[in-house]
């Protein structure tokens, strides 16, 4: 059997997250694990979103995927 491999600077986000999808599915049937929750963390002032960050609990531990922070408020030390 052939397997091709191809490398995309643009990948189809549908792809990724099937791949994702795969990969949480795969390690939440083989660790016996069932307990996984995303998490997402909002800031806003004003109204406005200036911050926020995306990860998620699993088997008693948290993962931070990505972080974000508006630019003006960035090493602002609040």
């Amino acid at each position: 059997m052939t397997i091709d491999l191809t490398v995309e600077s643009e990948p189809d986000p549908d792809q990724i997250d099937y791949i994702e999808r795969q990969i949480r599915t795969e390690t939440l049937v083989g660790s016996g694990f069932c307990d996984d929750r995303h998490l997402v963390v909002l800031a806003h002032q004003e109204g406005e979103l200036v911050g926020g960050c995306f990860g998620g609990t699993w088997a008693g531990t948290c993962e931070l995927e990505s972080l974000w922070v508006a630019p003006g408020l960035r090493r602002a030390g609040c």
